[in-house]
């Protein structure tokens, strides 16, 4: 055989080998259902339920595991508003695990009668229904967003501005001894927090809100507890805490 004529032979031979071991993997990956998804975990779900993120994944027993495409599955997840990151990984030969982290949410935002779960970053999470309980206090008097919806982030409005006011208090000592029942986001500048054990508002400024939940504490200690003011007690003022 001259040498034009065994080259053709050996590609062909070559050919051969290769659609043999393409139909092979085929079948032993696809065809035999050996590498079909027979279980789909998931981690980390506490409020959102396991059978939802299993239906958005889109993951079904027919697919193969080879097929998976973990990135997508993990980006349609992640638009779910109380999902916070989505991590998705295939364990052969038969399983992919889902992992989630949930946003939580610390105050109910009340926008034309309706209330909604955010969380810290001021992620709208869920509409609660009427006999549902509210999370934290209520932020109210956001007049810069007419409508809201599971989904929006309301970061650098004032809601966002009355969600920050409240993550910065509760973590003081006073936030365990009173409740806040409401933070008023008249503005980026003008937040006024209501408890029901003080019978005045307490005006936030904007910035530095860590310094002004100090001061409002150390002041709440100064007067063994109690505030004794009937119209207010304002932050914005430097180091000095205004009363009236």
């Amino acid at each position: 055989m001259d040498g034009p004529a065994f080259a053709v032979a050996q590609n062909a031979v070559w050919a051969g080998v290769v659609l043999a071991i393409c139909v092979g993997f085929y079948w032993f990956a696809f065809a035999s259902g050996r590498y079909r998804i027979r279980t789909v975990r998931v981690e980390g779900a506490v409020v959102l339920d396991e059978d939802e993120i299993v239906a958005r994944s889109e993951i079904t027993d027919e697919d193969s595991i080879f097929l998976v495409n973990s990135a997508s599955i993990a980006g349609r997840i992640a638009e779910m508003p109380r999902v916070g990151w989505c991590r998705v990984t295939r364990v052969f030969p038969e399983t992919v695990e889902i992992a989630v982290g949930e946003r939580v949410a610390v105050a109910t935002l009340l926008v034309n009668n309706r209330s909604f779960e955010v969380d810290r970053e001021c992620h709208v999470l869920a509409e609660l229904g009427v006999h549902e309980e509210p999370v934290g206090p209520f932020v109210t008097d956001t007049t810069d967003k007419a409508t809201v919806a599971p989904g929006d982030q309301l970061a650098g409005r004032p809601v966002a501005e009355a969600v920050a006011v409240w993550e910065a208090f509760r973590h003081t000592a006073m936030a365990r001894e009173v409740t806040v029942s409401e933070i008023s986001a008249r503005s980026n500048s003008r937040v006024c927090m209501y408890c029901d054990e003080v019978g005045c508002e307490i005006r936030w400024g904007h910035g530095d809100l860590d310094q002004q939940a100090w001061k409002l504490n150390l002041f709440w200690r100064s007067q063994n507890g109690g505030i004794p003011y009937k119209h207010y007690v304002d932050l914005r003022f430097g180091e000095d805490v205004v009363c009236q």
